[in-house]
């Protein structure tokens, strides 16, 4: 089911989760809010990496000056700033709310632009970062988006918001009320819904071919795109086109190819000789018929995995206008579109991107390795039970959160409130991670805190590299065992305790900087600890699930140090959050003096000897994986087997269908070594046929 706005089902859960982080940090609800839209965003590739700066003031006239996130997108040179609308009970967004907003937003960004009303933005905001930018590279920007997000029910009577022009630069305008941020919170593909129209682009439809394929997984189709309309289709979406690791890849690059710019500029008509083209996929598209020859109409959901160089050189050019641009209408590109529906999306189009970059510097993310060790820590946090706590019989699960929505998809499918309620007791909402919190919990405490401080997706992408170099080896995932993951939930329990004390400390009431402050707490705690020769004991935190008061007071002064680091006047950076993300500030911490005292239960020497872990590892990495066969087989049904044996049919011999017959009629039944062994070969080849039947965790 999904949640329904009219109920206020979604509005109460959303307000109880936003109240209680607010009580625990001391953060405004807005702010949590906003910080909560901002995680969605970058895990949807709406906007990457936005900044929280909750500006609200007074300029010019009393004119209300609004700026509570922002964003400078580097591969289409966009803006993109959000104001909040939050609300205590759920209420509905008018027309004239908008207004409000959105000229708050505008108000901003015109007194970033005056040398008379630049002073009405406080420097100890971060708001002034982007004012300054604004300022200094106006002609640089290709467009500006604003966005109000808001838990209030955006009025039927709102049309659509027509772009307007401030100062030569297009703004756009997006509304994201509760129902568009419950949509993508619950989408499986992970991202907001984007549909190309090609008409509207290409004056008409595209001809494209189908080509023929054995798999009935997704469809396959070849065609060719003008330059012009692919630069335009880029200058309307931007980097919101890209899958998110071949964005990565141009961030890191560059975006113009001098190359492709030279055939543009030089022979146009030969570019889709030269040039290989585009890879993309999609969840579906529109076509018609038309004498015989296919037409796509429109396309859901295209990401351009491959070709991404091509597509920004090509918009780059259409930006400088006149007889250059121009050019483009001469230019055709050659493209892939794969359509992938949203069920099988989160593991073909990682593959895909991995095969079609194979060439080039996008295979260092190795997302194939990736998406191993993001299984292999979805599946551990499936089966591994965490100790009930004081007053408590239950015992829970720590959820990772494999894909953005899996929670609340998977407590959705439940049908009756107290199986709900029993989900929620095994599932507690404060024990759910995300690969994005995930990779900050790791580099805090990897001692990186600077990578850590330079955005969620800057961190994530750095961290993925890591783990694709680690484990890249499918016989290094054995190291993804039960230690490992009871480490990793060790890590959280750090970061959200250590962040939650923070705010009653006396040397924190001015605020501010909380992530920073704890992420670089954790990592100067982590120091302290390896120059010492010691260690955390895991296992102890893991019984306990919470930390002693004494483990908590050392974090509190090493985060106490951290603070005054990242406040010190003598900072080579006047603005703390760009001080945060250098090597100077960690460098700074690291010689700076803390009254920490490491005398506390979880503390132990560390040790050099890795023979027994690893036996230890191999034990628990083969009784976890004796549990996932037998939890695998009691997930599948009757309908299942009936699929294998009709799709198989005379391929099986016959102690294989009096195998499958006897699983049919009675899935659950226990099976020996042989039989079972037996069983995962049919499945194997039933699943190489096309055969729908769930994903081997094994």
């Amino acid at each position: 089911m999904r949640w329904r706005v009219l109920s206020s089902e979604y509005f109460d859960y959303l307000a109880a989760e936003i109240v209680a982080e607010s009580q625990v940090t001391g953060e405004p609800a807005r702010g949590v809010f906003v910080e909560k839209v901002i995680s969605i965003f970058a895990d949807s590739g709406t906007t990457q990496d936005m900044t929280l700066t909750l500006l609200e003031t007074v300029g010019k006239q009393n004119r209300v000056i609004r700026l509570d996130a922002f964003a400078f997108d580097e591969l289409d040179s966009s803006f993109h700033a959000i104001v909040a609308d939050y609300r205590n009970t759920l209420e509905t967004l008018s027309k004239a709310d908008l207004t409000k907003l959105f000229s708050s937003l505008e108000n901003f960004v015109k007194a970033s632009l005056s040398i008379d009303e630049i002073g009405y933005i406080p420097d100890t905001s971060d708001a002034i970062i982007a004012a300054t930018k604004l300022n200094s590279s106006w002609k640089n920007l290709s467009n500006i988006k604003f966005y109000v997000v808001s838990n209030a029910a955006l009025s039927s009577r709102v049309r659509d918001l027509e772009p307007t022009d401030l100062n030569g630069i297009r703004v756009d305008y997006q509304v994201w009320d509760l129902n568009r941020i419950t949509e993508l919170s619950e989408s499986q593909a992970g991202r907001s819904d984007l549909v190309v129209d090609l008409v509207d682009f290409n004056s008409e439809s595209v001809p494209a071919l189908r080509a023929l394929s054995h798999s009935e997984e997704f469809a396959t189709y070849l065609f060719a795109l003008s330059g012009q309309t692919l630069a335009r289709i880029f200058d309307q979406y931007g980097s919101r086109l890209l899958e998110g690791n071949v964005r990565s890849f141009l961030s890191a690059r560059g975006k113009i190819n001098a190359g492709i710019r030279e055939t543009v500029l030089q022979t146009p008509q030969r570019f889709l000789a030269y040039n290989n083209g585009i890879t993309a996929t999609a969840s579906s598209l529109e076509a018609i018929e038309s004498d015989s020859i296919m037409k796509i109409c429109s396309i859901r959901d295209l990401q351009i995995v491959n070709g991404g160089q091509t597509t920004a050189t090509l918009w780059n050019v259409l930006r400088t206008g006149g007889e250059r641009a121009a050019l483009l209408s001469q230019v055709e590109v050659q493209v892939k579109l794969i359509v992938i529906p949203n069920e099988l999306d989160s593991d073909l189009i990682p593959r895909v991107a991995q095969y079609a970059n194979s060439q080039n510097k996008v295979q260092d993310s190795d997302l194939a390795s990736n998406s191993n060790f993001n299984r292999r820590l979805d599946e551990l946090s499936k089966l591994i039970y965490a100790p009930p706590q004081a007053g408590s019989q239950v015992q829970t699960h720590w959820y990772f959160e494999r894909a953005r929505g899996a929670y609340l998809n998977e407590r959705n499918k439940i049908r009756t409130g107290a199986q709900q309620n029993q989900f929620d007791r095994q599932n507690p909402k404060s024990q759910v991670f995300s690969k994005v919190q995930l990779a900050k919990y790791y580099s805090a405490w990897n001692l990186k805190p600077q990578m850590a401080s330079r955005g969620d997706q800057k961190n994530f992408d750095s961290f993925t590299k890591e783990v694709a170099s680690k484990y890249a080896q499918s016989e290094k995932l054995i190291e993804i065992d039960e230690s490992y993951f009871k480490q990793i939930v060790g890590q959280k329990i750090i970061f959200d305790t250590l962040r939650g004390e923070i705010p009653k400390s006396d040397w924190y009431e001015t605020g501010g900087y909380l992530a920073n402050c704890t992420i670089y707490g954790i990592s100067k705690f982590h120091h302290e600890i390896q120059r010492l020769g010691m260690e955390i004991d895991w296992q102890l935190v893991w019984r306990n699930q919470s930390l002693s008061a004494e483990m908590l007071l050392s974090l509190v002064e090493c985060a106490k140090a951290a603070h005054d680091v990242l406040f010190s006047p003598s900072r080579t950076q006047q603005n703390i959050s760009e001080w945060a993300k250098t090597d100077a500030c960690w460098q700074a911490l690291i010689n700076q003096d803390t009254k920490a005292t490491f005398d506390f239960a979880e503390l132990k020497m560390a040790s050099d000897d890795k023979t027994e872990t690893r036996r230890t590892q191999r034990a628990n990495s083969k009784a976890l994986a004796e549990v996932a066969v037998v939890t695998y087989f009691a997930s599948l049904v009757s309908d299942d087997w009936y699929s294998v044996i009709n799709e198989l049919g005379g391929s099986m011999s016959g102690l294989e269908v009096q195998l499958a017959r006897s699983l049919m009629s009675s899935p659950s039944q226990f099976l020996q070594p042989k039989q079972r062994e037996m069983a995962i070969s049919i499945l194997r080849r039933a699943r190489a046929q096309g055969v729908r039947i769930p994903e081997f965790p094994f």
